[in-house]
């Protein structure tokens, strides 16, 4: 039974050496492992890109928040601007 089986791999393992198909298995098991590599690749960068895309929209929504504040610390104090140079007006 065991040489029975064993002729019957030698056999196959004769046929595809002989059709090239151990060949061309092995290229195959090759580019899908190449592709796999490159897909884990491809998304660990698009992690990185969404990260750093929301990392820029926080850094924007700051800068919002900055200019705003801004704009209102200017116009809560425009009154206290024009009565500074009206009373130095003349010692500018």
């Amino acid at each position: 039974m065991i040489d029975e089986n064993e002729k019957k791999r030698a056999d196959i393992f004769y046929f595809l050496s002989a059709k090239e198909a151990i060949t061309d298995l092995t290229e195959a098991f090759f580019a899908i492992s190449e592709k796999r590599t490159q897909l884990a690749e491809l998304e660990s960068n698009s992690k990185i890109l969404n990260d750093l895309l929301s990392e820029k929209s926080d850094y924007e929504m700051t800068l919002k928040g900055i200019e705003t504040a801004s704009y209102n610390f200017i116009e809560d104090n425009k009154d206290k601007r024009l009565d500074f140079l009206r009373n130095n007006a003349k010692s500018l």
